[in-house]
């Protein structure tokens, strides 16, 4: 039989760790007055900056890959403007508010015309009698 030890706690006593930083995001929305439901989506819009980006801190990320999620929101969510405007917000409170980090003006991407997502869905093919070959439509034709 293994005899069981109690495990030692790695913290030091008297030690005060901070609050988690998602934690941190809401207690500070929250104290400017930002309502609950959407304190709870800046929460969910930094939690999935930092899952886009393999679980890193974003105190080791800055402007560059700020700009690559919003582009990746802009091209996946399926009301790509309002979760935008959203995303930026949560990453600016995140970052200015929370961390300290002055990152500037935070990149405004431009989210796909309708047509271009509408032919990428569809993927329209066109028969032609004469020839009696399937053609492809091309932007534009």
């Amino acid at each position: 039989m293994i005899a069981t030890s109690a495990i030692a706690s790695p913290l030091v006593k008297g030690a005060v760790q901070p609050p988690p930083l998602l934690e941190r995001l809401r207690k500070t929305a929250l104290d400017r007055g930002t309502a609950r439901p959407t304190v709870d989506q800046m929460v969910g819009w930094a939690r999935a900056f930092i899952l886009f980006h393999n679980k890193r801190h974003p105190a080791e990320m800055g402007l560059a890959e700020v700009g690559h999620f919003l582009e990746h929101v802009v091209k996946t969510e399926p009301d790509p403007l309002p979760a935008l405007a959203q995303a930026r917000r949560a990453l600016g409170t995140l970052y200015e508010d929370v961390l300290g980090v002055r990152l500037g003006e935070l990149p405004q991407p431009r989210p796909p015309r309708v047509l271009d997502q509408l032919r990428l869905v569809l993927r329209v093919r066109h028969y032609s009698r004469r020839t009696g070959r399937t053609h492809q439509l091309r932007p534009g034709g």
